[in-house]
């Protein structure tokens, strides 16, 4: 069974807080309108770290050579994660979240690296 875990960021505290924290904070806060909440993926990266929705991630994966149906290159790309309503699954923006982009399903990854957020560090940053 997926484990359902969930963080939270707070623009008035400006800061993460991780599951373990929610658990204990009062429900007064748990309830604050600016509390942005990301769901886990259910999925780690190579490292071990937990996905969340709104990670920043180095997305490596293989290009494939249609014509001729072979791999080519691997490829390394920044994204971000995103829930992927019409398709009810998890995946990875790739390119400028402000402008051009495409997004792909998580298996398409050979390798998923987390090295940020969109709260922590702005997409521009």
């Amino acid at each position: 069974m997926r484990e359902i875990k969930f963080r939270a960021w707070s623009p008035t505290y400006n800061r993460m807080f991780k599951q373990e924290e929610l658990e204990i904070l009062p429900i007064r806060d748990l309830g604050r309108t600016d509390m942005v909440w990301m769901q886990f993926t259910g999925l780690i990266d190579f490292k071990g770290t937990p996905i969340f929705d709104g990670d920043k991630v180095m997305a490596t994966y293989r290009e494939w050579d249609y014509e001729n149906k072979r791999p080519l290159d691997e490829v390394s790309s920044p994204g971000i994660v995103e829930w992927y309503d019409t398709e009810g699954m998890w995946g990875v923006r790739l390119g400028d979240p402000e402008g051009e982009s495409e997004f792909w399903g998580m298996i398409k990854f050979k390798v998923l690296e987390v090295y940020g957020n969109i709260y922590e560090n702005p997409p521009n940053s």
